[in-house]
């Protein structure tokens, strides 16, 4: 009787160990957990031997493989380019949607300028861009969420009579 309830016990700890779900988060990152529950923002989980039970938003996920195989995507993952360095500058993404980096790490603010103003401000934005983007293939970030200096309903930089364009943005990886 002892064998049967040691084999039991043992059984139910190899089941446990190999239960664990796998949270993928947008950074890539994987975290062998149990999901405890899913409610609208939040998805509840608890590492293997852990009482806590942690929290994190839906918006930092990619997408939850549970132990019985289902697969629940909650973003779709963008490809983030694998940056190197200042030579894989034209692979950096500029956006303006903060969305697109939810879940990723902020590396710090970035500034872009040109001379190039007033009726010439949209080269002047493209060149303030590319300097940032430049910028931010010199420490590897693949994202630049552009945060002043962009008039999003024209589309266009913000700039005044002959005194250039300034846009700030954050870099993130």
């Amino acid at each position: 009787m002892k064998k049967i309830i040691t084999l039991a016990i043992f059984w139910l700890s190899v089941c446990e160990i190999y239960s664990q779900d796998l949270l993928v988060l947008r950074k890539g990152d994987t975290l062998d957990v149990t999901i405890i529950k899913i409610v609208p923002d939040l998805v509840e989980y608890k590492y293997q031997n852990e009482m806590v039970v942690n929290l994190i938003a839906k918006k930092q996920i990619h997408k939850i493989i549970f132990s019985s195989g289902r697969i629940e995507v909650f973003n779709e993952k963008k490809d983030q380019p694998i940056i190197k360095g200042k030579e894989d500058w034209g692979k950096v993404i500029i956006t303006f949607d903060e969305n697109d980096i939810i879940g990723l790490t902020e590396c710090g603010t970035i500034v872009g300028k040109s001379d190039w103003g007033g009726i010439a401000s949209v080269k002047g934005g493209e060149n303030a861009m590319r300097e940032m983007k430049k910028e931010a293939a010199e420490i590897g970030a693949s994202i630049i969420l552009i945060t002043e200096g962009w008039h999003k309903e024209k589309n266009k930089p913000i700039s005044g009579y002959g005194r250039g364009v300034k846009i700030t943005g954050k870099i993130y990886k």
